[in-house]
């Protein structure tokens, strides 16, 4: 009898510590009013969690953030930037970790010369998909980020890797690889970098084939080649800052 009492109370002392345990390789999952008070969802249940505690803290992390086409979207944390006074991260890169959806880049119509900072693909990431995709508090989070390109610079809420990016962050053919679901099946596809390149007059744009190959081939026509798409976000990690986006709006709010 002592020693069954003796186990029972190992067990019941142990248990938290297990269950804490078993928790960090779950995926995060930020909704709109978590955003705002510091708690996340894991598939073990909402747990509330210090206000200074990141989202993410390292590369290779996951997080669940923003719904698109009735899909919660997955995110994978592919870059941070770090306070150098308190060590802490503050900002992170986010990649989705599938192809979202099929898009051209640019539908402008004779164009001979692709540009990311004229394209349409640009236009409906900053415009229309980050309204469509976030809530006012998920796009409060989302940072308005410098983008270098060949020609001229841009500031976008959401963009797409250039090729160079592409090589930084996946170094191998493999780890580049992303698939679409559609119809019922989960495929890899070709995607979209935002890097131009011309060829013989006809405007382009280097893609990511479905193999993880970076294509600048017979194909990758920005005006009537329609790719897939996945979308980059940098994010704010530091919930005590006041947060505020002024330049996004929700589609539930613009409509």
């Amino acid at each position: 009898m002592k020693k069954a009492f003796t186990l029972a109370l190992a067990l019941g002392l142990a248990l938290p510590f297990l269950t804490a345990c078993g928790s960090n390789d779950a995926t995060n999952t930020l909704s709109p009013s978590q955003a705002d008070t510091g708690s996340i969802s894991t598939p073990g249940g909402t747990t509330s969690v210090p206000q200074d505690a990141p989202l993410v803290s390292k590369v290779g992390d996951s997080l669940v953030f923003g719904t698109f086409e009735g899909k919660a979207v997955e995110w994978t944390c592919i870059d941070v930037r770090i306070d150098t006074t308190t060590n802490q991260v503050t900002e992170a890169l986010l990649l989705s970790k599938d192809i979202l959806f099929e898009r051209p880049w640019d539908t402008t119509p004779d164009i001979t010369e692709a540009r990311w900072e004229s394209s349409t693909l640009r236009e409906y990431l900053g415009n229309v998909w980050v309204g469509a995709t976030f809530s006012q508090a998920e796009i409060n989070l989302i940072l308005t980020s410098w983008i270098s390109n060949p020609g001229r610079g841009t500031e976008d809420t959401a963009f797409i890797l250039s090729t160079d990016e592409v090589e930084q962050y996946f170094a191998t053919q493999e780890s580049r690889i992303a698939k679409l679901s559609k119809d019922g099946a989960y495929d890899a596809l070709d995607y979209w970098t935002r890097t131009p390149f011309s060829d013989n007059g006809e405007a382009r744009a280097e893609l990511v084939r479905f193999d993880g190959e970076i294509f600048k081939g017979d194909y990758g026509y920005v005006v009537g080649g329609s790719y897939g798409v996945r979308p980059a976000i940098w994010i704010d990690l530091t919930p005590e800052k006041p947060r505020s986006n002024p330049g996004v709006t929700p589609a539930s709010l613009s409509e």
